[in-house]
């Protein structure tokens, strides 16, 4: 674990709580023998990472690599959808614009700076149904990191009351992510 980089406790406990509610304990252990010892031993024998310590980012990826190894690659966006959800159902509920994607995802920007730990840029389309994502992290990283920050926007306009697609694509540097609202 050599990355500089930080992952919030929240974001790893998050991730776990989805595969406690897919799978029991049963799918923890699962997951934690797939881990290494390293990791492991940061987050605790219990797999109960703290929400408000830092871990390194490798730690949550692993812990990320895990999961999609247990349950498929759209868990990855899936546990990002299921996290944000809650973070727009309470603390950040006054980041939504209630029937409002478009102005909501104005937001987008303000609210990934307060989110992140300076890991990129995200930027939204005049038309507000356009997000440009740079992800300042190792290239190994970006296929997960895209696929969160998919679930991210997907849970954002979700909040509104609107359905949402969010359909991920690369592009130069970084990934566009265009939205597809359903009211």
């Amino acid at each position: 674990m050599t990355d500089a980089k930080l992952a919030k406790g929240t974001s790893i406990s998050v991730t776990l709580d989805l595969v406690r509610e897919r799978g029991g304990e049963e799918a923890i252990h699962e997951l934690a023998a797939r881990l290494p010892t390293e990791v492991r031993d940061a987050i605790g024998r219990e797999m109960r990472p703290l929400a408000t310590s830092l871990y390194p980012f490798d730690v949550w990826i692993e812990v990320l690599l895990a999961a999609e190894a247990l349950f498929g690659e759209a868990f990855i966006r899936e546990s990002s959808r299921h996290g944000y959800a809650k973070l727009f159902a309470g603390t950040y509920r006054s980041s939504v614009v209630a029937g409002d994607p478009t102005a909501t995802l104005a937001r987008l920007p303000r609210l990934w700076a307060q989110l992140t730990d300076g890991i990129g840029t995200i930027e939204v389309e005049p038309s507000g149904l356009g997000v440009h994502v740079e992800l300042a992290i190792p290239d190994r990283y970006k296929r997960l990191a895209y696929e969160r920050v998919a679930g991210l926007v997907e849970a954002l306009v979700a909040a509104t009351g609107c359905e949402v697609v969010a359909r991920v694509s690369a592009k130069g540097r970084g990934v566009e992510i265009r939205v597809e609202v359903h009211a």
